[in-house]
């Protein structure tokens, strides 16, 4: 198709357009569509390029230009243009008359206009998308309605939308699908441009089965029919009973004492549920606040009670069941709780004192345990018996299960002779009050010091040096002994790790150290005096020892060099035979012989050596052989 479009200067060629002969008229190549758009809309995609070739024929002069619409996606081929140039040629050979007639071509000359069209495919890029005159668009191209309840609707809301440049009238709607139907449009309707419109489709199954349909609209829209697909499922009615929690467990709870939990029935079907019976098994376990039978609409629930009050300890179970119409009748949940009960353990069970010395108190310590499961309250305690008593027991005491606590029971009889009594501690524990018995002998008072030697024999020490001994002093009387000092005679004894004042109870001991430095030549004697209030002080320790002159000693050994290869020797000493025995050498000696200097007149030394190989591993001890220093 041709298309006026403006003034044109005879003679040119301007953005594709036909340059015309005569009185100057200007056209452009475009499609049939084309030329019903604004200039913007018509930069559209074409599927073929034309070739035209137009006539001017006028009173004085004809002319010919054929002009083909170019593009850089189909360029023009060069038989195309030959043919162009053939047609030019004879038009311009022609000698064509006319007469003029009054048709009008924007004002200019009358003429004839002869059009030869030949196309050929091309594409041609736009950059602006054209708008069709009509167009109806849905909101959706689909509508599930998911699973309905048989004999109940649901809907689903969709609008029409005029998305063209013209109006669109829609005359008629369709629907298939013998679940649907639809409402809210009254037909025919006719929307503007950007004009919408909106409908209601219902889905009301009468079977429980998935449904499918379509509902389509009829209109003078380029796109017509618009068509809308349906689904839906219907479903049978039925109820379903669920209950909350699906099992509980009451933990432990005591024994004579209740918990409670409440359960949840509900129906989570889609139809009425009706319980009728409601069954409890399991020791200790009722069931409260369900009168039946009961209906429950879809949707709804209904709460429970169940109570656990165990009567003894131990563990129990059980379940509680309802019956229904539900598919899933009977439905049951799983019961649980421990019985427990507190346990009061006393260790010991009984109480001896043996004997006690009269006017002094003797203690014993009681652990009183809580070896139940539950809390344990110990609320009274009372003592019977003369001479006991009790302390560090604060009432009323609480253990947890498992935890103890001490008090202490203590007996001062008044003069000798047995005696008896208790303790009674009263709890919540089974078997309260629990008793203590306590027994008990009353003896006189006896003080008795008595010390591990009576004397002590330091032997010979070279002059500047010295020796120690011990002595350990036990109090064998039945009463506290007071050691108020020690006395020590000889010249060169002393004592040391004893501090008077100390006071030792029945059967303590204790251990202080005698020291002997002869400071001249010879024997010496003397004596260590431990006073006390016992009734044998004092308790005498008899001491001697001998000072000589210091004389200096060695002992020189040898032995026979190993036969494996080895990068040294260690020598050992001890003071007794078959050890314990101390290195001598601080690094190892090379070759078989060693000297000791630090031996004493009078003293027997013990000698042993190893060898030590590259590897650093010694061998056993060699056999023993002895040395003796002689007293000058």
């Amino acid at each position: 198709m041709i298309a006026r479009r403006g003034s044109y200067k005879p003679g040119t060629k301007q953005n594709g357009s036909l340059p015309l002969s005569g009185r100057g008229q200007r056209f452009c190549l475009c499609t049939p569509e084309q030329a019903l758009m604004t200039p913007q809309d018509r930069e559209v995609p074409v599927p073929v390029a034309y070739w035209v070739m137009v006539l001017i024929l006028d009173v004085k002069t004809v002319s010919f230009v054929a002009a083909p619409l170019q593009s850089d996606r189909c360029p023009v081929t060069k038989g195309q243009k030959d043919m162009i140039e053939v047609v030019r040629g004879k038009a311009n050979c022609e000698n064509l008359r006319t007469h003029r007639k009054a048709i009008g071509l924007g004002g200019g000359r009358a003429g004839l206009i002869i059009v030869i069209v030949a196309s050929f495919p091309l594409s041609i890029v736009s950059s602006v998308a054209a708008k069709p005159r009509s167009q109806l668009a849905a909101s959706s191209t689909s509508l599930n309605f998911g699973s309905v309840l048989e004999g109940s609707s649901a809907s689903q809301y969709g609008t029409l939308s005029n998305s063209g440049r013209g109006s669109v009238t829609i005359q008629q709607a369709s629907i298939s699908g013998a679940a649907f139907s639809i409402s809210g449009l009254s037909l025919p309707l006719t929307l503007s441009p950007g004009a919408s419109a909106g409908f209601t489709v219902f889905f009301t199954p009468n079977a429980a089965d998935s449904i499918t349909g379509s509902v389509t609209f009829f209109s003078d829209a380029v796109n017509s029919p618009t068509t809308i697909a349906l689904s839906g499922a219907g479903v049978a009615p039925s109820p379903q009973i669920s209950l909350s929690p699906a099992a509980f467990n009451f933990g432990n709870i005591g024994v004579g004492s209740s918990a409670s939990q409440m359960v949840t029935a509900s129906n989570t079907g889609n139809a009425t549920l009706t319980i009728s019976q409601a069954a409890v098994t399991g020791t200790g376990f009722t069931l409260s606040g369900l009168t039946l039978p009961v209906n429950l609409p879809a949707g709804t629930s209904i709460a429970l009670t169940v109570t656990f009050a165990p009567q003894a300890a131990g563990t129990t179970s059980g379940s509680v069941t309802l019956t229904s119409d539900a598919p899933n009748s009977p439905t049951s949940i799983a019961l649980s709780g421990t019985a427990v009960q507190p346990q009061l353990s006393v260790t010991p069970g009984t109480v001896s004192f043996g004997t006690v010395v009269d006017g002094t108190a003797n203690t014993q310590t009681i652990q009183l345990t809580n070896s139940g499961n539950a809390n344990l309250t110990v609320s009274q305690a009372a003592v019977s018996g003369s001479g006991l008593t009790i302390s560090g027991l604060a009432l009323p005491l609480a253990l947890s299960p498992g935890q103890s606590a001490n008090f202490n029971v203590a007996f001062a009889p008044a003069s000798a002779g047995s005696a008896t009594g208790s303790v009674s501690l009263a709890s919540n524990a089974p078997a309260s009050p629990i008793t203590i018995a306590v027994s008990a002998t009353g003896v006189a008072a006896t003080l008795q010091l008595t010390a591990s030697s009576t004397s002590l024999d330091f032997g010979n020490l070279n002059l500047g040096s010295s020796g120690t001994q011990s002595v350990t002093l036990t109090n064998t009387g039945n009463s506290s002994v007071s050691i108020s000092q020690i006395n020590v005679s000889g010249a060169g004894f002393s004592t040391s790790g004893l501090t008077p004042p100390l006071d030792l109870a029945a059967g303590q001991t204790t251990t202080f150290s005698v020291v002997f430095t002869p400071t001249s030549s010879g024997s010496v004697t003397g004596n260590a005096n431990v006073i006390s209030n016992a009734s044998n002080s004092p308790t005498v320790i008899a001491l001697s020892g001998s000072g000589v002159q210091t004389i200096a000693h060695l002992a020189t050994l040898t032995w026979d060099p190993s036969v494996s290869v080895v990068v040294g020797y260690n020598v050992y000493r001890g003071t007794v035979s078959g050890g314990p025995y101390t290195a001598l050498n601080s690094s190892l000696v090379s070759s078989p012989t060693d000297t000791d200097t630090a031996v004493q007149s009078g003293q027997t030394s013990f000698y042993v050596v190893t060898a030590v190989d590259s590897n650093n591993v010694e061998s056993a001890y060699s056999n023993e052989i002895s040395a003796t220093i002689p007293v000058p």
